[in-house]
């Protein structure tokens, strides 16, 4: 297969549905070339200590000792499939083992993509509930092997940070919420952002999913390793997918959450429905909200609304644009104080939001979406926008392909699709995307250990995992009922006597015979909407 000139082809370990691996690294002829002080020599990039600049520093973990750890930047063209390409420095943190005998090198691959792993550790920044589970698994992690947490190319404290330079207003609040007037403000947000690059002889076809598994194998090799074992979860866990395709022969072991293989950078409307369901399930069930749920349940009544919206949409008091039914199914997808159901903890506000629109107040959602609307002055919020919406599209398909696909899944109704307007002006991001071939299913005996959320709505468990894990001939998957989009994290807070000798055991050698383990968590506790007003009765 061919993706924009990179040859691929099958490897040992992982047998193709289809052909689609990579047979080597591409290694540009580079004449001597300075970067940063350092001088740089010869066709293999990434094959000895040189080519990495780096330097101790000292780490602070919340109740740990502080210790030396290790931090740099791999030197890596910015194209390797142009011979004069420039060059970028890519991050990396490496935090030594506590066991007298360290295990195979763990690499933890950050989501997004655009996620700022590494500064959070060098900065030593763990502000957040999110940091303690979080740090007790790294922990883990260290008695058993390093730790090398990996940046992104165009992210965090890698070099250049690919932002966009055009941070106006990107269209009027109003129109925020107006599809073609955004596509259009989003075509030519990403037309002037890579025309502010390219101007300063940057190139935006160097952002994409092949060439950060490309700095992720590099680094192996610059680091010295012969195999690591691969962990992440969701942006992370498609990096790892897309390794498996690539390299396999540098991976030992998969430790992955919400996963998403290099097929579901789109995820499913289908797969938000399955994990809304059950949510719905838990809080129909909740007597303390029982009274407040429509006849027929959440789910119908939000089928009637939309249905109602579509045929006359409603002026709501307070509210600076019509409600609408696009302006329903955005409401269930975005995050304006709770709206947002990918995380466990996220549900708990969610009909305390939503349960007095049926019941005729629609306060709440006209704050959701005056709050939404604010967002078009501020569109790539402050991240490396270039970066991640190049790796992304890198890995989507096209959009004639997925709006086809999407006329034939009835959940489309009810979400819509809120990736839409990112694919639809993919070209203007990077002219390299994967072809069709790369984005099939694939089987490997690679030993995985993955963990998946029931309730995700990020990386859905019936329309990802599902459809992922029986590739994978020695793979362990740990299905967390009611968790969302970090199972890993929630078992370290709720339930560490599981999590914690799955993971030491598998990565201590014993690999875990394939197979499937539930673990069932508390239901969430539902916030209690407010007594309808007697306005609204």
């Amino acid at each position: 297969m061919s993706v924009r000139g990179e040859s691929v082809s099958c490897r040992p370990r992982v047998s193709c549905r289809a052909a689609n691996r990579r047979s080597s690294p591409y290694r540009p002829l580079f004449a001597l070339l300075v970067f940063a002080g350092l001088v740089i020599t010869g066709p293999g990039w990434a094959q000895a200590q040189r080519d990495l600049l780096k330097t101790p520093y000292i780490q602070r973990l919340p109740g740990v000792e502080p210790f030396f750890a290790e931090r740099g930047h791999l030197i890596a063209p910015e194209n390797r499939s142009r011979s004069d390409s420039k060059l970028v420095q890519v991050s990396y943190a490496r935090l030594p083992s506590t066991a007298k005998q360290p295990g195979t090198p763990i690499f933890y691959l950050s989501g997004g993509p655009g996620d700022a792993i590494v500064g959070d550790f060098v900065n030593n920044d763990f502000d957040g509930d999110f940091w303690d589970p979080f740090l007790a698994m790294i922990q883990d992690f260290r008695s058993v092997a390093d730790v090398i947490l990996v940046g992104q190319r165009g992210a965090g404290l890698s070099v250049p940070y690919m932002g966009c330079p055009n941070q106006l207003e990107l269209v009027s609040p109003r129109d925020y919420f107006d599809a073609q007037k955004l596509l259009e403000a989003r075509r030519r947000y990403a037309r002037e952002c890579r025309t502010a690059w390219r101007t300063a002889g940057r190139d935006l076809d160097g952002y994409t999913a092949f060439e950060l598994a490309d700095d992720v194998n590099d680094l192996r090799l610059a680091l010295g390793f012969d195999k690591v074992v691969l962990t992440g979860g969701s942006f992370g866990s498609q990096m790892s997918f897309t390794l498996v395709r690539r390299y396999p022969e540098m991976i030992d072991k998969l430790v992955l959450r919400g996963l998403e293989d290099t097929a579901d950078t789109l995820d499913q409307p289908s797969g938000y429905l399955d994990a809304m369901r059950l949510i719905l399930a838990d809080a129909e069930k909740d007597p303390a909200i029982a009274a407040r749920i429509p006849e027929g349940g959440i789910l119908n009544a939000i089928e009637v609304l939309i249905k109602t919206l579509e045929a006359k949409p409603m002026d709501i008091d307070g509210m600076s644009v019509p409600l609408t039914a696009d302006l329903v199914r955005w409401l269930w997808r975005q995050d304006p104080g709770g709206w947002r159901l990918g995380e466990r903890m996220g549900p708990h506000l969610w009909p305390a939001n939503l349960l007095p629109m049926f019941h005729g107040d629609f306060s709440s959602v006209a704050r959701a979406v005056n709050a939404l609307s604010k967002r078009a002055a501020s569109f790539s919020d402050n991240g490396p926008v270039a970066m991640s919406s190049a790796v992304d599209c890198s890995l989507s398909p096209a959009y004639s392909v997925w709006q086809a696909t999407l006329a034939r899944v009835p959940a489309f109704f009810l979400f819509g699709y809120p990736y839409l307007s990112l694919i639809s002006v993919c070209d203007e991001w990077t002219t390299r995307r994967a072809g069709k071939d790369f984005l099939q299913r694939i089987e490997s005996d690679i030993p995985a250990l993955f963990f998946q959320g029931t309730t995700d709505m990020a990386t859905p468990f019936t329309s990802n995992a599902e459809q992922i894990v029986p590739g994978y001939s020695n793979a362990y998957l740990v299905v967390v009922e009611r968790s969302g989009h970090n199972p890993i994290t929630d078992l370290y807070l709720e339930r560490p006597d599981v999590v914690r000798p799955l993971i030491l055991n598998f990565l201590r050698e014993k690999n875990l015979a394939a197979g499937l383990k539930r673990v069932e968590l508390p239901p969430v506790r539902f916030d209690v909407p407010d007594p309808p007003s007697a306005s609204s009765q």
